[in-house]
């Protein structure tokens, strides 16, 4: 019998947790976040590069496996589907993703509180006093305070506060590889898994 090929994406895990954590860090600290506007980034022109993204092909004697290393954020009119990309899609019959819907911010966040929260351990336990005004600073450059991501593990603080600047440079999760795929999969009657 012989298997169909299949695309499987998403090999950087926990961008889309921190795009969630980014919405709703305020809240999930249960601290007031102080009111700031702050005016878009002028983002410069991207560099005309051809799009050539990482693809691997794994098979046996009856199946075919794509692994597509995917970006959770890219500025609207990214080009990054090649010819070669795109005959992976088109030969896929299932479409494997880190989780089975990546816009579907309420299915992340018992993702974030489980893996990406310590309300035993917090920050300021881990950081000397110095390390931790430090982290007060970066967290007010993307509207929030050390307190608020005090109960953050210490991966999902350096998550925050690394995506929080794209997001204000114009990338956007809607412009990104997986949530782009998706769409496809679904217009093609693919099945979409998450792991």
């Amino acid at each position: 019998m012989t298997r169909a090929a299949h695309m499987t994406l998403g090999v950087l895990a926990g961008s889309a947790m921190a795009y969630a954590v980014l919405q709703g860090a305020p809240a999930m600290a249960q601290t007031p976040a102080p009111a700031t506007v702050t005016a878009p980034v002028a983002a410069p022109a991207p560099a005309t590069t051809p799009a050539d993204p990482a693809l691997w092909v794994i098979r046996d004697a009856d199946s075919t496996l794509y692994l597509f290393g995917t970006i959770h954020v890219l500025r609207p009119g990214t080009e990054w589907q090649t010819p070669r990309v795109q005959a992976a899609f088109d030969s896929a019959t299932d479409v494997w993703m880190e989780i089975e819907n990546p816009d579907d911010q309420s299915a992340l966040q018992p993702l974030i509180v489980q893996h990406g929260l310590s309300m035993t351990r917090p920050l300021s336990s881990l950081l000397t006093a110095e390390e931790f005004a430090r982290l007060d600073v970066a967290a007010k450059s993307i509207g929030a305070t050390g307190e608020q991501l005090n109960i953050f593990r210490p991966w999902l603080a350096g998550l925050t506060l690394s995506v929080a600047p794209l997001a204000k440079a114009g990338y956007d999760p809607a412009s990104g590889v997986e949530l782009t795929l998706k769409a496809k999969a679904e217009a093609a009657g693919k099945s979409i898994h998450g792991f």
